[in-house]
């Protein structure tokens, strides 16, 4: 019993590196589906929750990225393989996000400076430059936790 079970585990296929008809799109709909999880993530701000700020007990990728660890270090080949995939995709999705944030903070930076430029005195000026301020801290906040999560995924 334990033979068959075995020669299973090992016989099992690879699915993103697979022949089979059935498994040939799975990795293009998993690099589509982890690329877009990480898009919708950020966009909805979901990625940049941390656990004091989250509705639930814990940040959806912190979970994703603990599972995943766990996942890669199973004793099956093909999971060990895709797990690896997905957590380096995810990765990968998370650089271009750090890039996006970057040239965003590099933008709100600008107009803050054009703010300060242009000077004042009034309430006005003051609400502009406090407005201006907040944006750049909100930015400068999820480029943090966005670092802050790719160095957790590395170390882990």
């Amino acid at each position: 019993m334990f033979q068959v079970a075995n020669n299973q585990v090992a016989a099992a296929a690879y699915p993103l590196i697979s022949k089979s008809k059935v498994l040939k799109p799975f990795k293009n709909n998993l690099d589509l589906f982890i690329s877009l999880l990480v898009r919708t993530m950020a966009i909805s701000d979901t990625l940049y929750e941390e656990a004091e700020t989250t509705s639930h007990t814990i940040p959806l990728i912190s979970i994703l990225l603990t599972w995943l660890n766990t996942m890669s270090s199973s004793p099956l080949r093909p999971i060990r393989h895709t797990s690896t995939f997905i957590a380096l995709k995810i990765v990968t999705e998370l650089c271009v996000q750090a890039g996006d944030i970057s040239k965003e903070l590099n933008l709100k930076q600008r107009q803050k400076d054009m703010e300060a430029k242009k000077g004042g005195v009034g309430p006005a000026f003051q609400k502009k430059m406090k407005d201006a301020e907040a944006k750049v801290k909100e930015v400068q906040g999820k480029k943090e936790r966005l670092e802050e999560i790719m160095r957790d995924s590395f170390d882990t």
